[in-house]
């Protein structure tokens, strides 16, 4: 059960935004009016590259500009967030880390490298990324959900509850806190806890895939086959829509197993 467990709803990065810059920074800021067009050309097209699926042409776009302007945190992040996608976590890690080096304040860049360890399964690496995050910036709730994911994959289900709690305490209608603390009361076999939050999860988010996943995940444990079947057809039929392969394939196969 935890092999599925670990692979539903992916680890929360932010998104890079192509006008400008998140968490505080002002990247081309002190730049002459030309540069920082040409720098915020270069960045712009590097994320649209990456946002298409063309990762060796953003990481072209995002390396001419960062031998342009080698003092700008905010293109190591883009450029070590494109390689993390890519798999290429050694380069990732370089490259946030010149982020953090540049910008020690810089949460998002925490939180991607502890992404990027999670990938790799170096989760005590990745769960004190996520709480560099937090201490940069104590209301960035994606670093708590992801070190809620990470203590739960370490086995550590009593600290996975606390961030989730704390998610939800601070925004009670953000469906992947709930998620996440479905998760973990899978996890700890709690299945009507899970149940419960699973629901909710749904609830604020009904396009929530992996939501639907989990649920069937728990119903097969309770011994009902049916409603196991049934969330785990709903899950396939949002992972289509949304052109997740990876989880299509999990829940197809999950539906092959339970109907043989």
């Amino acid at each position: 059960m935890t092999h599925f467990n670990r692979l539903w709803l992916g680890w929360l990065g932010v998104v890079v935004l192509v006008g400008g810059c998140q968490w505080g920074l002002i990247p081309s800021s002190g730049l002459p009016p030309a540069q920082r067009a040409q720098r915020q050309q270069l960045h712009a097209e590097g994320v649209q590259k990456a946002q298409a699926g063309d990762y060796p042409g953003a990481i072209a776009l995002l390396t001419e500009a960062i031998d342009r302007f080698p003092q700008d945190a905010e293109l190591y992040y883009s450029r070590g967030s494109v390689y993390s996608d890519m798999g290429k976590y050694n380069e990732a890690i370089d490259d946030l880390t010149q982020a953090i080096r540049i910008n020690p304040k810089f949460a998002a860049a925490y939180n991607h490298r502890g992404i990027t360890y999670a990938k790799g399964n170096q989760y005590p690496q990745a769960i004190a990324d996520f709480s560099r995050a937090i201490q940069a910036d104590p209301n960035f709730l994606e670093a708590y959900i992801n070190r809620a994911k990470a203590y739960r994959l370490r086995g550590n289900y009593q600290a996975a509850l606390a961030d989730c709690h704390e998610v939800l305490r601070r925004q009670p209608d953000l469906a992947q806190g709930y998620y996440q603390r479905g998760s973990t009361w899978l996890a700890m076999k709690a299945y009507q806890r899970a149940l419960a939050d699973l629901h909710q999860a749904i609830r604020y988010d009904p396009q929530l895939a992996a939501a639907y996943a989990q649920k069937g995940m728990v119903h097969r444990a309770l011994g009902d086959r049916q409603q196991a079947l049934e969330s785990w057809q709903q899950a396939a039929q949002l992972f289509q829509k949304q052109g997740d392969k990876d989880g299509l394939a999990q829940v197809t196969r999950l539906i092959q197993q339970l109907v043989r």
